[in-house]
């Protein structure tokens, strides 16, 4: 999927069941741990892919 010029992954959540929650503040928080040490991000947006996104 991460090579298909018209697929576009994004994040979501869906069917929470509690846990979830948790591992995506951790993600969040290391990508700003990141980000403020200089580091590349672990999960980076895709630029062009967005630019080729359309709201219906």
């Amino acid at each position: 999927l991460w090579t298909l010029d018209n697929v576009v992954l994004t994040p979501h959540l869906a069917g929470s069941l509690g846990g979830e929650l948790h591992r995506i503040g951790d993600a969040v928080a290391d990508e700003v741990e990141r980000f403020a040490a200089g580091r590349p991000f672990a999960h980076p947006e895709d630029l062009a892919a967005s630019a080729r996104t359309r709201v219906w």
